[in-house]
């Protein structure tokens, strides 16, 4: 009797240079696009999506195959978790390089160069204030840590307690509601792999740690790592950035931003809900950032395009003639699309586009024959505004246009029932 392993376990021959992968996997008619063999779902973007729907990995933008069998399941979770030739060619060659520049650099040394190089624009200070382990790391390197060798798994423990380890993970993030992505932070790794690395004994954090020692040290830290940016500010100029924000409660905030090559700094933010739309106020909240971080470094300050802010930029070019104000592109182009967007003409064409997306995305089996011709991609991509969103809504359906077009006319659309209903029609 053939167990559940064995079935499509018996997948024709790979033609040589192809990838393993292919054994379960064919050539749609879209390019780039790759059909599942067991569940028949199509994906666009190559083999490499196709791996991680067969092997289950969640978080990798692909459904989870429920069609294919443990034994394949297994094999390709145990194909993503070996490293390809190629990579491992690819890290010897950087090895060597490393080796044959300063000496010889083993993995570790190499990814730690590579992630904590300096800023392009710092130079190194036997007198900086950084503490000697944060010394020579950017703000990048700070918040983006290097990626911890994962230490060798102990056979001994056995499945049952590998799967209860998994699993008291898995517990914690349902418990507190965290997206399942978090396991694609760089972060999580790090967090895992030091509580192995300091072994049994080790007590998790408390909330009073989060909120006290711990806290403090993080802060600390990250005001060292300012106080080395400044002195960049000094020796490169630097580009003063704020913004207001009214919440749907009418709660004002008011941020302002330090940028440097290439860094963002941010400095503070004020609760002023009086203060949002009076110019002299707003006037005087730059005036002191700037006198606060050295006017004679200060190249520009750049604002949101409100009138008070408008005029208080005004009056701050007025009273320093070294520097310039300039409001936000970002601003300027959400202001002429939604001035574009009043245009009679446009606003049809956008209500259009509206009801094609909605008519789509509010029934599922339509969603899922849209994915089937479009080859997995979506119409609806969300932007920073609502007109921002509109305009890119269309240039989807544009580019989706032939695909969409062959769903409307396709056997399974003439055979459903929305096909025959009002808002089928019209769309």
């Amino acid at each position: 009797m053939k167990t559940e392993d064995d079935v499509n376990s018996n997948a024709p021959p790979l033609a040589p240079g192809t990838d393993i992968a292919w054994k379960y996997g064919t050539k749609g008619d879209l390019s780039g696009q790759v059909i599942c063999n067991f569940c028949k779902r199509p994906y666009r973007g190559g083999i490499n999506r196709l791996k991680y729907h067969l092997a289950r990995i969640p978080g990798k933008d692909v459904a989870l195959c429920s069609a294919a069998p443990p034994k394949v399941v297994r094999e390709m979770q145990a194909l993503l978790a070996t490293p390809s030739q190629k990579k491992v060619e690819k890290q010897k060659t950087k090895m060597a390089v490393g080796a044959g520049i300063g000496g010889n650099v083993s993995f570790e040394d190499s990814v730690s160069n590579s992630l904590f190089a300096q800023n392009q624009c710092s130079e190194p200070n036997e007198n900086s204030t950084l503490p000697a382990s944060m010394r020579h790391k950017t703000m990048e390197g700070f918040f983006v840590p290097p990626t911890v060798a994962q230490p060798s798994l102990d056979t001994t423990w056995g499945k049952d307690k590998i799967q209860a380890t998994r699993r008291a993970a898995t517990n914690f993030c349902y418990y507190c509601n965290i997206p399942f992505n978090v396991a694609n932070s760089p972060y999580w790794a790090t967090m895992v792999n030091a509580f192995i690395n300091v072994g049994r004994g080790m007590k998790a954090p408390t909330t009073k740690d989060f909120s006290g020692p711990l806290l403090e040290d993080v802060v600390l830290t990250t005001h060292a790592i300012v106080d080395e940016q400044r002195k960049n500010w000094r020796k490169h100029g630097y580009i003063i950035m704020s913004d207001g924000w009214i919440d749907t409660k009418n709660g004002t905030l008011l941020k302002f931003m330090v940028a440097s090559c290439g860094t963002i700094v941010f400095l503070k933010s004020i609760d002023a809900p009086d203060k949002i739309k009076d110019a002299l106020l707003i006037f005087k909240l730059l005036e002191e950032v700037v006198l606060e971080v050295g006017v004679e470094n200060v190249v520009q300050v750049a604002t949101d395009n409100a009138s008070a802010y408008v005029s208080a930029g005004k009056m701050l070019e007025r009273k320093y003639k070294t520097l310039f104000w300039s409001p936000c592109a970002a601003h300027v182009i959400d202001l002429m699309l939604e001035d574009m967007g009043k245009l009679l003409w446009i606003k049809t064409v956008v209500d259009e586009a509206k009801i094609i997306t909605k008519f789509i995305y509010n029934h599922t089996w339509v969603l899922s024959l849209m994915r089937e011709h479009t080859g997995g991609k979506e119409i609806i991509r969300p932007g920073i505004t609502r007109f921002v969103s509109n305009f890119l809504a269309l240039q989807s359906l544009f580019e989706a246009e032939a695909p969409l077009k062959r769903m409307f006319i396709s056997d399974k659309w003439r055979d459903s029932s929305f096909r025959h209903s009002d808002d089928g029609e019209k769309v």
